[in-house]
């Protein structure tokens, strides 16, 4: 049953969704579940008294010499803003993160050739290409904390690019499931519409909070519609679309 459950596409979401919210634990520190916070009371009332985590440097240190004689090279990033057990957890998830990723652009670049029209496939399979070059070849020129990147002048550009890349992989599935039908499917046309709605408003909120309408997003619900809290939104959806259903299986697809 277990294995039922990890071939759904859904399930994927759901893990590079999940994934993503504890990566960006620092920016969305103010919004539910508080990752940082969460992570910092580990620390202090679990781990500490245990002596279980060293020093962030001693750690650090540690996992990227393999506890070997030797010195953290200069362009290895070390900002120091999470707990050191906010740092392991950072780490562990950038191993997996760039991986699955890959993987979901992958498939839904194979997909939209077989269910969207010439055009639209075409946008669809350019956006999913630019994550997979993104997420294989330039992701690490991000310098943001160990485990991931190196210090570089180039870094601002990628990190730009990944921000974008973060927003495709949510847009693309929905986009895909709208243009196709996909969200009738075993659910009611007030479904599909609520879903519709709710990303347009977080796309419009998103264009708002950037600037780019010229007026400044100062409403008390503005970061209800940030990306950080869409993660969450998407966690809840796609998960339970993967323990009831209507769901697609990877390999059939």
């Amino acid at each position: 049953q277990g294995a039922v459950y990890l071939c759904k596409e859904e399930t994927l979401m759901v893990v590079c969704y999940l994934g993503s919210s504890i990566y960006n634990m620092n920016a969305n520190d103010r919004m539910f579940p508080h990752w940082k916070r969460v992570f910092g009371w580990v620390q202090v009332h679990l781990l500490d008294p245990l002596g279980l985590i060293p020093y962030r440097d001693a750690m650090i240190t540690w996992m990227y010499t393999w506890g070997l004689d030797a010195k953290l090279p200069p362009f290895v990033p070390r900002r120091k803003s999470l707990p050191p057990v906010g740092d392991l957890a950072f780490a562990v998830v950038w191993a997996y993160l760039p991986f699955l990723y890959t993987a979901l652009f992958a498939k839904t670049m194979v997909s939209s050739g077989n269910t969207l029209s010439w055009a639209g496939a075409k946008i669809a399979q350019l956006l999913c290409f630019c994550g997979i070059v993104h997420f294989l070849f330039l992701t690490d020129l991000i310098g943001y904390r160990f485990g991931r990147g190196i210090i570089n002048s180039e870094q601002e550009g990628a990190h730009n690019l990944e921000r974008l890349c973060w927003r495709f992989a949510i847009l693309l599935p929905i986009y895909q499931e709208s243009m196709t039908g996909e969200l009738y499917r075993g659910h009611p046309r007030s479904v599909r519409n609520g879903v519709i709605a709710l990303v347009v408003t977080f796309f419009v909120m998103q264009v708002w909070s950037l600037g780019l309408l010229g007026v400044d997003c100062k409403l008390p619900t503005s970061d209800l519609f940030q990306y950080y809290s869409f993660l969450l939104v998407m966690v809840v959806v796609y998960g339970v679309q993967a323990v009831i259903g209507p769901c697609h299986y990877l390999v059939l697809s």
